[in-house]
């Protein structure tokens, strides 16, 4: 048994292929639109599991939120958590699009084109020469 097919409840693929399992039982005979049904099913099962993911990210994320509102302490730290976080992610954005090297006292900084291990192996290649 599949859930409701109404159409305002499910995703745009869904409802294509709610529409084509209604139209095909409308103009065949039972039994014929069986591959149809199956595809409708598994569409609105990856919809529930996305869903199911969603909820519990949410749930976790209201658990954290509500425990810092009562621990200041806590509080300070979750956001020390989230400040590391975004400050790696920029880290690894900036490596990827810069190359530095030492110079003397200077730093110099190169535009990369390639990703940091690419550029890596290009270097290897020509210490071997």
């Amino acid at each position: 048994m599949h859930s409701s097919l109404a159409k305002h409840l499910h995703s745009d693929e869904c409802v294509r292929w709610i529409e084509a399992y209604e139209q095909c039982n409308k103009e065949k005979y039972l039994g014929v639109c069986s591959d149809l049904q199956n595809k409708m099913a598994g569409c609105m099962q990856r919809e529930l599991r996305n869903r199911r993911n969603i909820g519990a990210e949410n749930v976790k994320k209201r658990e954290l939120d509500n425990y810092a509102k009562h621990n200041p302490e806590f509080a300070a730290k979750l956001k020390l958590l989230d400040d590391l976080k975004a400050q790696k992610e920029h880290n690894n954005s900036k490596e990827n699009l810069y190359t530095s090297f030492q110079w003397n006292s200077l730093t110099i900084y190169l535009i990369n084109p390639f990703p940091r291990n690419t550029l890596s192996k290009a270097f290897d290649l020509c210490r071997e020469i």
